[in-house]
């Protein structure tokens, strides 16, 4: 007599789906986490040395205004606006970043001279924070007209620049490289300054990430977290390539007509 085998056969692709679902949604909540921790960390920092900064000179004015000179009144106020205007950065580029985080940046192509663009965004950093350094554009091919978005470009230039400058000793050059090659810009900004460990490049676009060399430089760490989106809305792609005392290079590739999807 042969012997009768029953089994039951269970289908756990369900299961597993939500087993799936469910490490996910873990490694989600402890990566928002570690996002909080870092902004609270940073957050205090950049808040708290302008706040000093403004609290000092505020004081000082309101007991010694009197036996002040006129420069030296201005020279306060000066600072008490400085001290401001970093604030309403901090809070405008976690705004900015949110924004693309979320997927609620609006991208309105239009019409750009590129490389007027590039001569505005070089002349106002110059104006501003590059004034001790030497600024210089280049433009190899004749770049004319591209169809992108004009405030994420200006966004992402503004962002290279500036920390170029910020991270160079006084004194020496920032470049920016313009052409065009294979139907896509190309667009490098370098600079000679403290350069990128290699150990910091792997989360270099992540926010609230800063370079274990920066020293006292002030920074928040969502500068280029915010090109890279801005980057990514505009269907490009942007390398590094860093020698720590020699300088860094990125490398930003855009096509010269943004397709919006639908």
């Amino acid at each position: 007599m042969s012997a009768i085998i029953i089994g039951t056969i269970q289908d756990i692709t369900e299961r597993k789906r939500a087993e799936e679902s469910l490490v996910k949604a873990f490694e989600k909540e402890r990566e928002l986490n570690d996002l909080k921790s870092r902004f609270i960390l940073v957050a205090s920092h950049e808040i708290r040395t302008p706040l000093a900064v403004i609290l000092s000179s505020s004081s000082l004015l309101e007991v010694a205004s009197e036996r002040m000179t006129a420069e030296q009144q201005l020279r306060h106020l000066s600072k008490i606006r400085q001290g401001v205007r970093e604030m309403a950065q901090l809070l405008e580029d976690v705004l900015t970043y949110s924004k693309a985080d979320a997927g609620q940046t609006q991208i309105q192509p239009e019409d750009i001279h590129l490389k007027a663009l590039c001569q505005e965004v070089i002349a106002e950093i110059a104006a501003t924070t590059g004034k001790a350094h030497s600024l210089s554009f280049s433009c190899a091919d004749q770049v004319d007209l591209v169809i992108s978005d004009k405030n994420l470009l200006r966004s992402i230039l503004d962002n290279l620049l500036s920390n170029a400058v910020k991270y160079s000793p006084p004194g020496s050059e920032v470049s920016l490289d313009l052409s065009v090659k294979s139907a896509q810009v190309v667009c490098s900004v370098t600079d000679h300054g403290i350069g990128i460990p290699d150990r910091d490049l792997e989360h270099l676009f992540e926010p609230f990430q800063r370079g274990k060399n920066v020293g006292a430089t002030g920074g928040t760490g969502l500068g280029l977290a915010i090109t890279k989106r801005a980057i990514d809305l505009l269907g490009g792609t942007i390398e590094v390539s860093s020698q720590l005392g020699a300088g860094t290079t990125f490398t930003l590739t855009l096509p010269l007509q943004l397709e919006v999807q639908p």
